[in-house]
């Protein structure tokens, strides 16, 4: 097998291995999302975001949204408080918001 093939084929093994996708599969992800982090908007996304409980992949996320869904452990309670955090502090509240 060529250089070329042979690190073709890596890569593909690579999306089965990790996250049980094709290739093909993540390209029509991407596709699917217009080549844009689900959440930020970023273009050229390469993070697969994945359920940790079920292996699922949900969509393709930019490393910064990737990085801080797993710092969070994908927990909707954090992430709502973050969210009231910096709102609070961005509206000059004083104190730590409550749940």
């Amino acid at each position: 097998m060529c250089r070329a093939c042979n690190r073709r084929s890596s890569n593909d093994a690579y999306w089965l291995r990790q996250y049980g996708i094709t290739k093909a599969e993540v390209d029509r992800l991407r596709e699917s999302q217009d080549d844009r982090c689900t959440i930020r908007g970023d273009a050229g996304p390469e993070h697969p975001d994945h359920d940790h409980g079920s292996g699922r992949v949900r969509s393709l996320l930019c490393q910064r949204c990737n990085f801080g869904l797993g710092q969070f452990r994908d927990d909707p309670a954090v992430l709502r408080a973050a969210a009231r955090y910096v709102e609070a502090h961005r509206a000059g509240q004083a104190g730590v918001p409550t749940r």
